[in-house]
């Protein structure tokens, strides 16, 4: 991935004259990365393609879900922390057991 230094270095290259494949030796990049780097002024940001796996809370989800969005009524003292949040997992999970 390149730095936001070397999309300048690239594109004040080019812009001095150098051609892309000049370029491509010098930085030791190919020529669709330096073309990617021409055609944006800066790197694009990182995205994923699938959301993270949540394999522990996965089935809690809906709930925590649900605290917080009962606790969008409440005054922001009352809201549930982390801790809280975790202690009425810790609850529920003791429950199914």
């Amino acid at each position: 991935m390149l730095t936001v230094q070397e999309y300048l270095k690239i594109r004040t290259a080019k812009r001095d004259g150098m051609s892309i494949r000049a370029i491509c030796r010098t930085y030791h990049h190919s020529h669709h990365t330096i073309t990617k780097a021409l055609n944006h002024t800066e790197p694009p940001p990182y995205t994923r393609t699938r959301p993270a796996k949540a394999p522990v809370l996965g089935p809690f989800m809906h709930i925590i879900q649900q605290i917080l969005l009962d606790d969008r009524s409440q005054p922001p003292k009352q809201r549930h922390k982390a801790s809280k949040i975790y202690r009425r997992l810790w609850g529920t999970a003791r429950a199914w057991t």
